[in-house]
């Protein structure tokens, strides 16, 4: 996916591309808004959105699909918005330097929502942007105590859209936030996630997305549990765990 990153994560050649890329995309949003009917050739950003204003007062059903859309190319999710979000998104003038400031102000509202839910150990998570940007782009969720450990280990332990952000992402850092990530995972998982042996024995085989049915992250939780040693305890000390 070719996203529009205001300069916040990938490279410098990603950067250069951004306004001719918001251009493209922003025609796109006004053709799809009237089915074909407004073409622009010449890259005129002040008529298009002088124009978008009046077609965003269309019924969100008509407009709601292609905004998802073009919201989707700067790494945000149009669906997870409050009402008032979205009405203040239709009434502003879509230009890349509005773009740019909205973009920014989207992003950490949710990212403030998101650490106030969140453990404070695996904040850092949601503070590395390529993650908060694929949980809000392939989840298009809000976070809850019930989904961030999946979120976390799709991510960082499964890869799972690296296709959508691959070539954006910086190696190094990543690989250094997955190795804290193999850490704390196995802990988490005692706090927040199903007792274990139901996971491994029962949920394995009705459950695809379980855990155990991952060999890299099963390793990890197996791993974790030979080096405490404590691969007997029983259901009574899991829930004590819970409850702790």
């Amino acid at each position: 996916m070719d996203f529009i990153t205001f300069g916040r994560f990938g490279r410098e050649e990603h950067w250069k591309r951004d306004k001719g890329l918001f251009l493209t995309r922003l025609k796109e949003l006004i053709s799809e808004l009237t089915k074909n009917e407004v073409s622009y050739e010449k890259e005129n950003e002040i008529e298009i959105a002088r124009n978008l204003k009046q077609i965003l007062k269309k019924p969100e059903s008509d407009v709601s699909y292609s905004l998802s859309t073009f919201m989707l190319q700067m790494g945000l999710s149009y669906k997870i918005l409050t009402k008032k979000e979205k009405e203040e998104i239709k009434k502003m003038e879509f230009t890349f330097e509005n773009w740019e400031k909205k973009s920014e102000e989207l992003y950490n509202d949710y990212l403030k929502k998101t650490l106030n839910v969140c453990p404070k150990e695996i904040r850092f998570c949601f503070e590395y942007r390529l993650f908060t940007t694929n949980v809000l782009c392939i989840h298009g969720s809000v976070l809850t105590k019930d989904n961030f450990l999946q979120y976390i280990r799709d991510f960082f332990l499964l890869e799972k859209g690296k296709c959508f952000y691959e070539e954006y992402q910086d190696r190094k850092e990543f690989n250094k936030l997955r190795d804290r990530v193999i850490e704390i995972y196995p802990k988490l998982k005692e706090i927040y996630g199903p007792n274990r042996y139901y996971e491994k024995y029962v949920l394995y085989f009705i459950d695809q997305n379980t855990d155990y049915n991952y060999k890299n992250v099963a390793n990890i939780l197996d791993n974790y549990y030979n080096k405490k040693k404590i691969n007997n305890i029983n259901d009574e000390e899991i829930i004590k765990l819970k409850e702790d």
